[in-house]
């Protein structure tokens, strides 16, 4: 069977949260992050907000180098303070990083270009000869002195889950014993340019599976997650917050930006995650959507639901927290598992926001309208699902007696 995977540590910087301790106080009180966009002019533009990372105070040593580096290093900190980890104690050839990112860090040389063509000074924040040290995954593995595998992830919006995806793999299969996972993208001109071009931008406010759905929000974060083997997790009496039971991996080969209506990618990964975890669906309490506010993606999602759980799903809470934090792109798989495991180690549902009529066919899905409730969850799904047909299906258990010596 392999080597099983647990969470045992967390990290997140995000529109609601410069920590895990602020970013599960809002999720539960359905504070939402999305305000009017301060990093540059969206003069032109066909809106003017977004989930934006605001008042957070840049680590001195971290100044020098771009914002998305900046924000997965301090987001690492966190989540390796929060594991307990002592790398002095553990084989650093066997400990890996897998870091998802969309567009890694282009601020840098959006200011490079923007400087090149304004004939101003290079220097600071557009000066390329830092370039080498912006990528993020050998820039943490520099950091800890880790020789184990380093993998950068770029499969669009699934690419957060895709990370959490091949760590787990790398610990199952018996390569490492711990993983450095997550994501991390940072809001620009060039991210904002392309989804408002593409008009996939709502013009009022982002309302996942609402009838009057009208468009996304963009945002800002970064996750990582500490996954680790379980005889590691026991051997040095970590904390462990959640199992990784199983995961799916699909695509559906439809199209380049558009989900395929009849949801065969999505089905694909959320069965396949099911029968990785020999589980049943009735077995499911929680799915954590990819529900992004946009008309297909989000009907597309609910179809794969209905048609993987059958008769189980109404009986599901299901919910979306895009509302809250925007569609964080390379990050928003990892922020959102984030969310989960928290969501399966406290027993709560997060909720959808700006709720007020279901998308036709599914009135009798639970949405988890507005408001947070409490509830045990036992198991849960965290689905992504992104461009070029990339989908993943993430499944969670709760730590129980024989997978946690010591619960903080």
């Amino acid at each position: 069977m392999g080597e099983r995977v647990v969470v045992t540590g967390l990290g997140v910087i995000s529109s609601i949260g410069r920590n895990v301790k602020e970013f599960m106080e809002n999720l539960i009180a359905g504070k939402s992050g999305v305000k009017e966009i301060k990093r540059f002019d969206t003069t032109g533009y066909r809106m003017n907000f977004a989930a934006e990372i605001e008042n957070w105070q840049i680590p001195q040593e971290l100044v020098e180098y771009d914002r998305c580096l900046q924000l997965v290093l301090a987001t690492v900190n966190q989540a390796v303070t929060d594991s307990c980890i002592n790398f002095e104690e553990v084989d650093r050839h066997r400990v890996g990083v897998t870091i998802a990112t969309s567009l890694g860090c282009v601020d840098r040389l959006e200011n490079y270009i923007k400087s090149e063509l304004s004939g101003e000074e290079i220097n600071g924040s557009a000066d390329l000869s830092l370039i080498p040290h912006s990528v993020p995954g050998s820039m943490i593995a520099r950091q800890y002195q880790l020789t184990g595998p380093v993998v950068a992830v770029d499969t669009a919006c699934a690419s957060g889950s895709n990370s959490i995806g091949y760590g787990h793999d790398l610990i199952r299969n018996g390569r490492c014993d711990l993983v450095i996972a997550g994501g991390v993208d940072v809001l620009n001109t060039l991210s904002f340019s392309g989804f408002s071009r593409m008009m996939n931008l709502t013009k009022t406010i982002c309302r996942p599976f609402n009838k009057e759905r009208t468009g996304l929000v963009l945002g800002e974060s970064s996750a990582v997650v500490i996954l680790e083997s379980l005889a590691s997790a026991q051997k040095r009496s970590a904390h462990i917050y959640a199992e990784i039971l199983g995961y799916g991996l699909s695509n559906d080969a439809f199209h380049e930006t558009k989900p395929d209506p009849d949801a065969k990618g999505a089905k694909m990964a959320m069965a396949s995650a099911l029968d990785s975890a020999g589980i049943s669906g009735t077995e499911v309490d929680y799915v954590n959507t990819h529900g992004t506010g946009t008309k297909f993606n989000d009907l597309m999602e609910a179809k794969a639901i209905r048609e993987v759980f059958h008769e189980h799903a109404p009986e599901l809470k299901i919910s979306s927290i895009k509302a809250a934090i925007g569609h964080t792109l390379g990050a928003a798989g990892a922020i959102e598992f984030l969310a989960t495991v928290l969501s399966v180690a406290d027993d709560f549902v997060p909720p959808t926001l700006n709720f007020e009529e279901p998308l036709e066919g599914f009135a009798d899905f639970d949405f988890v309208p507005n408001h947070s409730i409490k509830y045990q969850v036992n198991v849960a799904m965290s689905n992504s699902f992104g461009f070029a047909g990339n989908c993943c299906s993430i499944l969670l258990g709760k730590a129980t007696d024989d997978n946690n010596r010591k619960r903080g």
